[in-house]
């Protein structure tokens, strides 16, 4: 299986990031949180955009912590710093930690195009040329 680079965010409502973290441990500690059947870090999709809010954040500093114990020195400095910037959005209202997917993906030049087709509405992307 290969790794999908994820990085996270807090982003401020207005879509300012406020701080951002990317490593390839955040991934594993998806896995290992889907495997575990956590609520919410297990749901973190690895292709795309998860939102968490200020409500969320007390559970995923639990789940964080308690996948401590079962992972590497990597997953361990990341869950460090993904508490760290939770932590951030305890104190301030209107931001959120945002698992942001596949990096490798979202770099990619890409052009969405909307199209109607009969009753139907439809989204495509398509590379952009260069």
């Amino acid at each position: 299986m290969s790794t999908v680079a994820l990085s996270v965010l807090v982003r401020f409502f207005t879509g300012d990031v406020v701080s951002e973290f990317m490593s390839p441990a955040i991934g594993s500690l998806c896995r290992l949180a889907s495997e575990r059947d956590l609520p919410f870090l297990g749901t973190v999709d690895i292709y795309d955009d998860t939102i968490f809010n200020r409500l969320h954040i007390p559970r995923i500093q639990g789940e964080l912590e308690s996948l401590l114990g079962s992972c590497g020195p990597g997953e361990g400095q990341a869950i460090a710093e993904i508490l760290k910037i939770a932590e951030c959005i305890l104190k301030r209202p209107r931001h959120y930690l945002l698992f942001n997917g596949d990096q490798v993906r979202s770099r990619q030049r890409t052009e969405f195009v909307f199209g109607v087709v009969g009753e139907h509405s439809e989204y495509r992307a398509h590379p952009k040329s260069r």
